[in-house]
């Protein structure tokens, strides 16, 4: 928020009168009746230096935009017409507008003239000039070099020669996204000239004012970093900027080189200008705060100038629209957020109000201009300046007197901070008084702890005892009288001397960190004692001294060694043991002890941790299926709650070379004393791989038929169950199949049962060739007859499998028992179905055995499918 003084205050309603004589002034002339369209030449008589010729002219606007001159002379009909209006103003047209002026010479003088067109800039600007054969053309236009153009002026000119008493007709046509205004003015060289030197003084001295206002509130923002400064000093800039381009001025001092530039730079430096006056607006009027909705607009505003230029380097005439708009939505935007900042109370608010509304009478009148309502370009363009410079004044008051205000109040807070400050010293003065009283009592409990203290105490300086307090002089059987002053090396077995050497030249290098070390000393009676001892530097009477803190360890030290023993001797009979010993704690979960053969067991490198190596393997294979997690972690916490005395538990691994092994892990608790939880496992883990393959190689033989080598009848049943429950589950088909040797018995009894042998395990090699599919399965139902299952397969494609088997044992040419002639087959039967509620696995292979059975009653060696019906029943 910006405060104002009372001064400024009261001068805020004049202001205002002012501002509303100005408005009502700009009313009076927009109302006044425009010029009407005169006669259509220009004569020009002695003693002028100057005529406005643009209610003279003619025009005629092209929607074509691709007339030419000969097409405008060749033309039958008349194109051209007068236009009511100051300046012939034609504001944003598509087309590209002609003008047509007839000038008669009746001064009785050769009239050496210029004519001058308000364009400066259009992109495209040509001039006809009639000559003896026709006419030359002479162009302006922003899309070439400045200077390329015949007269070096910021707007076009064109110089017109007539002798006494010559009239010549001239034709213009200008084209250009922005605003067309052909308000020409016919000049005098020598006038045209002194008119061009006075506006370039009236403009140097409105750009330096800017320049100085601009630079002013940027050392400003420097000093104080206040936002509102840099915004106001980019806005001035920007519109020096933007009034440079618009005039011309830039693209003849600036960048007469760079006609692209030109063509675009007035809507770049206008938008950039929209953007940071709306940027200042908010900083100054603090709209964030008394008007979050108004400052939401203005926000988006600023971002819609900036994507508004983005739109005009796409779209020229598209743009020109846009940054009008949006220039009108700024400028009621911020005139609106500063009433709504001046109804609040807000003093900054009505500087701004007025300022803003002067501001907003100049650009209003090179509106005016555009449309033809006030007379010329040039009256616009210094209404405009005019605005913008009382706009600057009027805010640079609210401005200025913000530096002073900020000024006193920094030194406002200068002086605060000293206050403070001086407090504070004064304060600190105290607590240090406090201080010295609470010192004085500390080094008195200090002393009072020193002397009761069980552990023996004292500063050692320079190699003798210089304090001392009882416990360590009756630990040494000396009084404290008698150890002061003693060297305390001499008190230090030969052995421990070489620790006590490196104490003292940690004390001489500065370290002021503490050290514990164990050393032997030597008492009064001779008698070694064993010690812990600490020791650091510390300052004494104003020198280096060291503190020695001594503890008598010794019947510990026993303890300990009597400990080490006995865990030596535990370690040697648990390391003879079977297998490797552990013990595991529970609460840090890690292995307190484990056996040495332990990485070699599990077959992992001897980096690897035990917790990392076990752990993750037990959690691999419960992963691959080998075991139930749930019921592991069950048991486990039973084993932990004392429900179980005994853990015992297999687990099957992988070594890092792929190997699986079982591993038997066996342990007793350990429980803690007080509490009777289980704090530890004390066990062993053993290779068990040998019986467990064992077991397995038993089961399995258990499970396949001896002589044919396929699975059995029991464990052909258990597989058709698992693979109808799935196909009941997945409602996917499921073939039984069921397959008998014709003439079994006659080959028994004509070959003998050695023969009759090989006939089976043949005709098996041939089904499990033949039925070898993922997911396929087959077995030895007794005796000669066999059966398959074929899960997810049509009816077509389980027919043609069994028809194929049965086709390959036929062609294998096993010769046919009983004597008669042809290869040994076989017959089959199978139902395929998709398992619903009503049937089962045992109706299924009924149904395929008696599919088996028409085909032997049907003359065998073939393949019978049953009836869905047949298994349903």
């Amino acid at each position: 928020m910006f405060r104002d003084s009372g001064s400024i205050a009261a001068r805020t309603p004049a202001l205002g009168r002012w501002f509303v004589l100005a408005g009502l002034l700009l009313y009076g002339l927009a109302q006044c009746p425009p010029a009407l369209a005169q006669e259509p030449s220009a004569t020009w008589e002695e003693g002028r230096t100057r005529l406005p010729v643009g209610s003279r002219m003619e025009y005629w606007e092209d929607e074509t935009r691709e007339a030419t001159l000969n097409d405008v002379l060749q033309s039958k009909a008349d194109l051209f017409e007068p236009k009511e209006g100051y300046g012939a103003a034609f504001g944003l047209t598509p087309a590209a507008v002609w003008a047509r002026l007839e000038v008669e010479n009746l001064s009785g003088e050769p009239a050496d003239l210029c004519l001058e067109l308000p364009l400066p800039n259009a992109h495209h600007v040509e001039f006809y000039a009639p000559t003896g054969s026709g006419y030359t053309e002479m162009s302006a236009d922003l899309s070439e070099p400045f200077y390329s153009r015949r007269l070096i002026h910021r707007q076009p000119a064109f110089p017109i020669f007539l002798a006494p008493g010559e009239q010549a007709t001239y034709y213009v046509r200008a084209q250009s996204p922005s605003p067309v205004q052909l308000g020409a003015m016919l000049w005098t060289t020598e006038a045209f000239e002194e008119s061009a030197r006075f506006e370039r003084t009236l403009a140097m001295i409105f750009y330096g004012f800017l320049l100085i206002i601009a630079v002013f509130n940027i050392s400003v923002y420097v000093g104080l970093m206040s936002r509102s400064y840099l915004y106001y000093a980019l806005f001035v800039l920007g519109f020096a900027l933007y009034d440079l381009s618009y005039t011309g001025y830039g693209h003849e001092y600036l960048w007469p080189h760079w006609p692209a530039w030109a063509s675009v730079s007035v809507v770049l430096f206008c938008c950039a200008t929209l953007a940071a006056g709306t940027a200042f607006a908010r900083a100054y009027l603090d709209t964030r705060y008394y008007a979050p909705w108004q400052d939401r607009l203005l926000l988006v505003l600023a971002i819609a100038s900036g994507v508004t230029g983005g739109v005009y380097l796409y779209d020229p005439y598209l743009g020109e629209w846009l940054v009008h708009g949006v220039a009108a939505a700024c400028c009621v935007a911020i005139l609106i957020a500063g009433i709504t900042g001046w109804r609040s109370g807000r003093n900054a608010a009505r500087y701004f109000v007025v300022s803003w509304g002067v501001f907003l009478l100049g650009s209003l009148a090179v509106v005016l201009a555009h449309v033809g309502v006030l007379p010329t370009e040039s009256i616009a363009t210094h209404m405009s300046r005019a605005g913008f410079v009382l706009a600057v004044i009027l805010l640079s008051l609210p401005l200025t007197g913000r530096v002073d205000a900020e000024e006193r109040s920094r030194r406002e807070a200068l002086e605060r901070e000293i206050q403070v400050r001086t407090r504070e010293l004064w304060d600190a003065v105290s607590d240090l008084r406090k201080s010295e009283e609470k010192l004085r009592e500390s080094e008195e409990l200090h002393r009072s702890v020193v002397e009761r203290a069980s552990d023996g105490i004292a500063v050692v300086q320079d190699g003798t005892v210089r304090l001392a307090n009882a416990s360590m002089a009756d630990m040494l059987g000396y009084s404290v009288d008698e150890l002061q002053g003693h060297s305390f090396e001499l008190l230090v077995h030969p052995r421990s001397r070489m620790t006590l050497r490196d104490l003292y030249a940690r004390q001489a290098s500065g370290d002021a960190q503490a050290a514990v070390s164990d050393i032997e000393l030597i008492r009064r009676d001779g008698h070694h004692l064993q010690v812990e001892q600490s020791g650091r530097a510390i300052r004494f009477q104003g020198d280096v001294a060291l503190l020695l803190m001594v503890r008598d360890v010794t019947e510990r030290r026993q303890s300990e060694e009597a400990l080490r023993q006995s865990e030596s001797l535990y370690r040697q009979a648990i390391a003879n043991a079977a297998g490797v010993p552990y013990q595991y704690d529970h609460g840090r979960a890690r292995y307190d002890f484990i056996g040495a053969g332990f990485h070699s067991l599990l077959g992992v490198s001897e980096d690897t941790q035990p917790e990392t190596a076990l752990v993750a393997r037990v959690l691999e294979s419960v992963a691959a299926g080998d075991g139930d997690y749930a019921t592991l972690e069950a048991y486990r916490y039973a084993f932990l709650r004392g429900e179980v005395d005994r853990w015992r538990v297999d687990y099957r691994i992988r070594t890092d070379d792929g190997e699986h092994r079982w591993l038997s892990d066996s342990a007793v608790p350990i429980r803690d004393e007080e509490t009777d939880e289980v704090r530890a496992s004390l066990g062993i883990l053993q290779d068990i791989t040998e019986r467990k393959e064992a077991e397995q190689a038993l089961i399995d033989r258990s499970l396949q038929d001896a002589l044919t080598g396929l699975p059995n009848r029991r464990a052909f049943e258990e597989h058709a169950s698992s693979e109808w429950r799935r196909a009941m589950r997945t409602q996917r088909p499921v073939t039984i199949v069921v397959a008998d040797i014709d003439h079994f018995k006659a080959y028994n009894d004509t070959y003998g049962h050695l023969e009759g042998d090989q006939c089976l395990v043949t005709v098996a090699r041939v089904m499990a060739s033949c039925f070898e599919r993922a997911g396929e399965f087959v077995g030895r139902w007794g005796g000669e007859e066999f059966a398959a299952v074929l899960p997810e397969l049509t009816l077509e494609e389980a027919k043609a499998s069994a028809e194929a088997m049965r086709a390959a044992v036929e062609r294998r040419g096993l010769k046919r028992g009983g004597g008669g002639d042809g290869p040994l087959t076989v017959s089959i039967g199978l139902a395929n179905v998709v398992p619903q509620t009503g049937m089962s696995l045992e109706s299924a292979f009924e149904a395929a055995d008696r599919a088996l059975f028409h085909s032997k009653e049907s003359g065998r060696n073939r393949v019978t499918v049953a009836e869905v019906s047949m298994v349903a029943g």
